[in-house]
């Protein structure tokens, strides 16, 4: 397993104060990784099934509308993990709206058949 400071050390050399932030942040923002894979997969099954309007809404929640007021609140709660958490917290959000959204709709479809 590589450590957080190797991983930091490739961005920021390792005699700058940042490298420790990075180091200290890589676990939190590490967290993120399976909610984006999976959002980028479900992103990419509605465009490739033909519908854009749903993949276009799901990038600009996870990219603007969570992204954005998350990066400003939650460093005033947590403090620079805020800051980290910022981006799982956009991902995990944006892939429970897709999960209800897949939920409605196959409700909506089974009302219409009965």
């Amino acid at each position: 397993m590589v450590s957080n400071d190797a991983v930091a050390s490739l961005f920021i050399a390792s005699n700058m104060r940042a490298q420790h932030i990075c180091s200290a942040g890589l676990p939190y923002f590490s967290l993120g990784y399976v909610f984006f894979t999976l959002n980028i997969v479900i992103i990419g099954f509605f465009q490739g099934t033909e519908r854009p309007r749903q993949a276009t809404l799901f990038m600009l929640l996870r990219g603007c509308i969570f992204l954005v007021p998350l990066y400003l609140r939650l460093p005033r709660i947590a403090g620079v993990h805020g800051l980290w958490l910022s981006v799982p917290a956009s991902e995990f959000l944006t892939l429970l709206c897709m999960l209800a959204y897949e939920v409605m709709t196959r409700m909506r479809k089974e009302r219409a058949r009965a």
